[in-house]
């Protein structure tokens, strides 16, 4: 007869056992039980992505018998520390013991380059892209009236999503007065 069993330290489908024993005497006709090894126990992957944080992605891990690996920071519009990624698929099964590999959000995006455009333009274009916006205004001649002239931080640096975007936009110059004679 054959049968199965899990063994942690035996390789799948390689013999763990028979019964008789090796160099035991058998009759003619008598049967030999078989035992294989079906590997290491197996233990369902959790959905890490979308958790809050790493420790929560440890925790369930340890839940599941299984460990939390490498774990690499990428930027993203997430909240600082959410799983992005995985490198098991959830739902799948794993050794108990495996290491599972996540990427978690850094709460960093690139700031959009909203030099040249209009003040409203740039307010919407930044508020879609998650940043609160300052306006502050600077007179000059050099661009047209409600025209972003300068931002801080500047286009393309990162930034943690919901942080403030400093828009500086063009005013006409004060035209000086003159100033009567008597």
């Amino acid at each position: 007869m054959l049968f199965r069993s899990v063994d942690n330290n035996t390789p799948k489908d390689h013999i763990i056992g028979q019964d008789p024993s090796a160099g035991e005497s058998l009759q003619e006709g008598q049967k030999v039980n078989i035992t294989i090894s079906n590997g290491k126990e197996q233990t369902v992957v959790p959905d890490l992505v979308k958790l809050a944080t790493r420790a929560d992605a440890d925790l369930a891990l340890r839940d599941a018998k299984l460990l939390l690996g490498n774990v690499t920071v990428q930027d993203s519009d997430q909240k600082e520390g959410t799983v992005l990624a995985q490198s098991l698929p959830a739902g799948s099964s794993a050794d108990i013991g495996s290491r599972v590999d996540i990427t978690i959000s850094s709460g960093k995006l690139a700031v959009p380059d909203v030099k040249g455009e209009s003040k409203t333009q740039a307010k919407n274009d930044l508020i879609n892209a998650g940043f609160k916006v300052q306006i502050v205004t600077e007179e000059t001649d050099k661009a047209s009236a409600g025209t972003v002239i300068a931002q801080t931080p500047l286009g393309g640096q990162l930034a943690a999503k919901g942080s403030t975007v400093t828009i500086t936009v063009a005013i006409p110059p004060a035209v000086a007065t003159p100033t009567p004679t008597a």
